[in-house]
């Protein structure tokens, strides 16, 4: 019986995974038939709206399929899964009520909080491991990495200026927590390694920023977790030589691809991080003249995009707070820092137990922090797909994993469906 409901759950995240990237490489055709104008890829230019409707609607199926009778939530748990309710029922609410609604306004921020949700539901009720997805999951890495390559050198010989061609090159990245959980083996630095360099080769600063970080973050709380002395000089060596020789590949490529990835962090100061100055200010500014209702309520999913404008073209906030602010008012905003405020927390919640789980959800969160600060993160999920997958595996494994306390001594919220 057991074997049997372990094997339904592989086949379910198998489906998980391998929709997450085919959904990525739909966005990736929709780049080359929408910007990069190649005819070939028109039908993702003209169907991605009703790509996204399918997609959630596969994950709602996948999600009522396998939603018990009877959910248990650890106590741990629930402030991250209350606050997210409240920030699906409330886009909900906003959105069906706004004037001008199209479809995909309400399936876009929907996806992420259903992969969330599956993730969890399907790790929580089997005996299922990560791990056990070595094969797929470096799989959907590669060709991830190998689709967003012409991006990239369509973006190296300068022919795009807004930083489309490389967002794909985030997908893969976003595949490092699951990475980090594997065997450390050659292959698992030779992805780490590939995938630096693929976002480095974009000379996007948000996600070299967010790689760095990710990996500081990640060997700092395994350095953090070694036990002995002896253990801890051991690894420190190790990262030492490790650093050395990433930072002596990460020049060497550096200088032979000719990237100009120095000079654009150089250039930070003066040009406001691509005008992200310009667009903060000018939303917030616009924010401030609001009527006390659209203070309330904000104007409406995407709606900076729709009305601001700041550098000439329509383009979102790059910053998810002031673009909840500004679509959703101030309680889209409270909604969204208790959500982030409920991760926080279970992080403090893994710090405390040592758990093994520690650097790896560290890792994830501090790339999701950066995407949401600088980039698009829970707006326009596409780049954060992966990494609320992750968030929906911790949630429902650690509990479970690493305590000897019986089951029947914890403290469950019980939800009925």
């Amino acid at each position: 019986m057991t074997t049997t409901k372990a094997y339904k759950s592989k086949i379910w995240i198998t489906m998980l995974f391998v929709s997450i990237t085919i959904y990525h490489l739909c966005y990736i055709g929709y780049v080359f038939g929408a910007i990069a104008l190649n005819a070939a890829f028109i039908f993702f230019a003209e169907n991605l709206g009703n790509i996204k409707i399918v997609f959630m609607c596969f994950l709602l199926l996948m999600f009522l399929l396998n939603m018990q009778k009877m959910i248990m939530i650890p106590k741990k748990n629930f402030f991250v899964f209350f606050s997210l309710f409240c920030f699906a029922c409330y886009h909900l609410f906003r959105t069906l009520f706004n004037n001008n609604v199209i479809i995909q306004d309400v399936v876009e921020p929907m996806i992420w909080v259903l992969i969330l949700l599956n993730a969890y539901l399907l790790f929580y009720k089997s005996s299922v491991d990560v791990t056990e997805f070595r094969g797929l999951i470096y799989i959907c890495f590669f060709v991830l990495s190998v689709s967003s390559i012409p991006l990239i050198l369509l973006r190296i010989q300068e022919l795009d200026t807004t930083g489309a061609f490389a967002r794909p090159a985030y997908f893969a990245f976003t595949l490092f927590p699951f990475v980090f959980t594997q065997k450390k083996d050659k292959l698992q630095l030779v992805v780490i390694v590939s995938g630096l360099l693929l976002l480095i080769s974009t000379t996007k600063r948000t996600g070299i920023i967010a790689c760095f970080a990710s990996l500081i973050v990640y060997y700092f709380l395994e350095l953090k977790l070694t036990g002995t002395l002896k253990q801890v000089m051991s690894k420190l060596f190790k990262y030492i030589i490790g650093i050395a020789v990433g930072l002596g590949i990460t020049a060497w490529f550096i200088e032979y691809t000719n990237s100009n990835v120095i000079e654009r962090f150089m250039a930070l100061s003066s040009d406001g991080g691509s005008s992200r100055d310009i667009i903060w200010s000018t939303t917030v500014e616009r924010f401030s003249n609001f009527s006390w209702y659209d203070k309330l309520f904000g104007r409406g999913y995407l709606a900076v995009s729709r009305e601001v404008a700041a550098t000439g073209r329509d383009i979102n906030a790059h910053n998810d707070f002031i673009e909840f602010l500004y679509d959703y008012g101030y309680i889209g905003l409270i909604l969204l820092t208790l959500f982030w405020i409920s991760l926080v927390m279970y992080f403090v919640f893994l710090y405390k137990r040592k758990s093994q789980m520690l650097s790896v959800y560290g890792s994830c969160l501090i790339s999701l922090l950066i995407f949401c600060l600088f980039s698009y993160g829970f707006v326009q999920s596409t780049t954060v797909n992966f990494l609320v997958m992750f968030i929906g595996f911790v949630l429902a494994k650690d509990p479970i994993k690493e305590t000897n306390e019986p089951v029947k001594n914890k403290k469950y919220v019980r939800i009925t469906s």
